[in-house]
This record gives C-alpha cells, structure tokens and sequence, in this order.
C-alpha cells in the first residue's frame, strides 16, 4: 500500500530544495482540521505551508460472477492545504480601486502557486507511483488564525491491489 502522507512530505521537500515559485516549502500532517490553527511555522521565513487533513482510506471489491474473480483496490481520499500568511486586507482581485490586480492575492499567490503546483512532475522526479485519479481545487483567503491564502485540494489516490 502506498504511504501518501510520505509521498506529499517528500513533495514538498522536493519544492522546498528547488525553490519552487521562488518560494519555500514545509510540510505537516495534523490530519485533522481541527488541528490547523495549533501548527506552528516551521522556521521565521513566509514559507509555503503544506498541510495534509482528512486522510480516509477506502478497501474495495469488485466482483465478477460470471468469471469467479474480484479485483480489489485501495482509495486515499486526503486534503492538502497550501498555503501562505497575507494580508487581510488585501484584495483577492480588484474589489477595491485603487489597487492594481498586480498587488492582489490572485496574482502573487493564488495564480502563481496553482501553476507551480504539479504532482505528476514531483511525482516522476521523485519515483514515486501516486495514481491521484481526482484533483478537487478550492481557493482559501484569509483563513485560519495566520491569515493564510492558498488552496484547498481534495484528491483521490486509487491503487489496485
């Protein structure tokens, strides 16, 4: 069986070495969200936070009568939360005149981290067999006790066993 929180550490490890948007990278596991506010950074520096919760495994079987066989297969359902301290009272587009959309939380952080984000590419560097067969993406904006803007992911690893 795959080890996903693993997977997602090495990760962000693997973004953190490389700078990845230019930024840094830590990773925890609460795996609660309840537990969200009680993580603390880290390190001093304004790094990416990426923050695993609600991990649910899921054993499944198929059977096929007709030929007495079954196949069975393993779900990993697991959020990943990335994200980054901001200022609430930033705009997250261009609600407020007076402030370009280049000073915004869409251009400086939510833009540029979901095109920086690639699980395919961490994963075939890395050696890693991560089958996500969904990617559910959600923006958070000024959440959680440190103001934080990023995403919420809900993804969907399936392995066949």
């Amino acid at each position: 069986m795959i080890d996903v929180v693993k997977a997602f550490a090495d990760m962000a490890e693997y973004w953190n070495t490389n700078n990845a948007c230019g930024w840094c990278w830590e990773f925890e596991a609460p795996l609660r969200e309840s537990d969200l506010n009680e993580s603390q950074p880290k390190s001093d520096e304004c790094c990416t936070r990426v923050m695993a919760t609600n991990y649910r495994i899921t054993k499944s079987r198929r059977y096929n009568d007709h030929l007495s066989t079954s196949q069975e297969s393993i779900t990993h359902n697991i959020t990943l939360r990335f994200l980054r301290q901001d200022d609430i009272g930033k705009n997250v587009y261009t609600e407020q005149a007076g402030h370009p959309l280049s000073e915004s939380k869409w251009a400086t952080i939510l833009d540029p981290m979901r095109q920086c984000i690639n699980f395919e590419d961490a994963c075939l560097v890395l050696g890693i067999v991560l089958p996500i067969t969904r990617e559910n993406w959600s923006p958070v904006i000024d959440e959680y006790d440190g103001n934080y803007t990023g995403w919420k992911v809900d993804l969907v690893i399936t392995e066949n066993i």
